[in-house]
């Protein structure tokens, strides 16, 4: 019986079909961001596990943090001044450092920056924006971006030299593909935490681009979870969900499944990163009614 679950999203006005997708065992080197418990305390953070793109995003009440793996030919010294260039784009700056080379946390090849700007939709009476940048060389052609971002009354120094920068580093992992499924249930075993799935794939249609979930095969799959596995359960706030990262518990998971499903009456939609023994690494609430 096919399973549809719509999505809160308004995209394109236009349909696309997809095969389902179910893991092949296929798996390729990604990043993950790493740093010292209590490092990012009082803020909110979300992480993710990329070849390349956004790694970690966490904000407060007027700063935001983001780290992130770019593909660049540049050096991080030129990376940086082409930014700080661009900045002219949507502000105006009001003071900015030298780009320097440094020696930073686990990376050698580092530069800085810093600078302020205000936007220029700005009359004169908003806040100020203080962004202080490391960019970092990983290897050939892939180059690391931390950004720190504060503004207002309570901007505050920064904490990316002194504070987030000496307990960072970056992993290596062998991740799959995404995959979606809905999560179905979670069970503890002896060797571990099982949970069940069953995986669908999203399509866009109708007259407004609703996303929806399309499952024609009922097949289901009971996976093992790693023993540091990643799970971001959704829970509703207001009338929006949002998520939040828990260590492994089956009660916990199986509480958020049913809780999902008893507002929804359908079972949530993760999704689902998995290691090389096919064990999933990283469990992830899709934003789905």
């Amino acid at each position: 019986m096919k399973k549809l679950a719509l999505i809160l999203a308004v995209l394109l006005c236009m349909t696309v079909f997809a095969d389902e997708e179910v893991f092949d065992g296929s798996v390729y080197s990604a990043y993950k961001a790493v740093f010292a418990q209590g490092t990012l305390d009082g803020w909110d953070a979300v992480s993710y596990i990329e070849p390349a793109g956004l790694l970690l995003s966490a904000y407060k009440a007027s700063a935001e943090l983001t780290v992130s793996v770019e593909e660049s030919d540049e050096t991080p010294q030129a990376a940086l001044a082409r930014h700080v260039s661009g900045v002219s784009r949507y502000g105006a700056v009001q003071e900015k450092s030298q780009v320097s080379s440094i020696t930073a946390g686990h990376f050698a090849d580092c530069a800085y920056v810093s600078y302020s700007y205000r936007s220029k939709r700005d009359t004169g009476s908003g806040d100020i924006y203080y962004v202080d940048m490391v960019c970092a060389l990983i290897t050939s052609g892939r180059m690391l971006m931390i950004t720190e971002t504060r503004w207002g009354g309570n901007a505050g120094e920064s904490e990316l030299l002194s504070r987030f920068l000496p307990a960072f580093s970056l992993e290596t992992r062998q991740i799959s593909t995404e995959y979606k499924a809905f999560l179905l249930s979670a069970e503890q075993k002896n060797d571990g935490i099982y949970v069940t799935i069953d995986y669908c794939d999203m399509e866009y249609g109708g007259e407004f681009g609703v996303v929806f979930a399309n499952n024609d095969d009922p097949t289901t799959y009971t996976c093992r979870l790693s023993s540091d596995c990643e799970i971001w359960l959704g829970r509703q706030v207001g009338g929006l969900y949002a998520i939040k990262q828990i260590t492994p518990d089956a009660v916990e998971i199986s509480i958020a499944i049913e809780s999902y499903y008893n507002q929804n009456l359908v079972e949530p939609i993760y999704t689902v990163l998995f290691n090389r023994a096919g064990e999933i690494v990283r469990l992830m609430h899709y934003n789905a009614l």
